[in-house]
């Protein structure tokens, strides 16, 4: 059974439209956007989702084990993940840590099509937020740095959910860093109190 397949029909409620994010150059990238799209954008972030459809794993999706997640995530307990094999043959992994950020890990895929399918998602973020009146989508400045060597971009953007706010970002590499190469990221902004 083909993951992505089964995810369109069962996206109602998706906060973005449904554009063709797979039509990158590298369909990898689309791959992966689109899977970041599904589990991560149109549920807000939190887990359910990926507990009902990838459950302890199928053909596609195979549920990690608690060590190797915890290794993914800075060492921190109670987070959950998938190891994802897209139909273009992307190796992905699936992720939500116990603060409640839901995370796309790209092994391996063309940088500028990553960062294009991901900036489509956000324009269609911002023209969804513009038209609703929800308040402001902002967009920082890509930081760009290098890290032993490899050149590192880190892009993010800001919009209001509800009551609270959403930080969206992307950090690429021009090449693979240790597991992954790109990783992209749903999470709300902890407010200070």
């Amino acid at each position: 059974m083909n993951v992505f397949r089964l995810l369109a029909g069962l996206m109602s409620g998706v906060i973005v439209g449904t554009p063709a994010y797979g039509q990158a150059p590298d369909p990898r990238a689309g791959d992966a956007v689109e899977l970041f799209r599904a589990f991560c954008l149109s549920t807000g972030g939190t887990p359910d989702r990926a507990l009902a459809i990838l459950g302890e794993g199928n053909a596609l999706a195979k549920r990690l084990p608690d060590d190797i997640v915890r290794q993914a995530q800075g060492n921190r307990e109670g987070g959950i993940g998938w190891a994802v094999r897209s139909p273009n043959d992307a190796e992905i992994m699936l992720d939500y840590d116990n603060r409640g950020i839901c995370g796309v890990r790209i092994r391996e895929a063309d940088e500028a099509s990553v960062q294009a399918a991901f900036a489509a998602i956000a324009r269609d973020l911002a023209m969804n937020v513009s038209e609703a009146n929800a308040g402001e989508f902002s967009s920082q400045t890509p930081e760009v740095r290098d890290v032993d060597g490899v050149r590192i971009t880190y892009t993010a953007h800001s919009f209001p959910l509800g009551d609270r706010q959403v930080l969206l970002a992307l950090t690429t590499a021009e090449e693979t860093v240790g597991e992954q190469q790109h990783f992209m990221t749903f999470a709300f902004v902890e407010q200070a109190d």
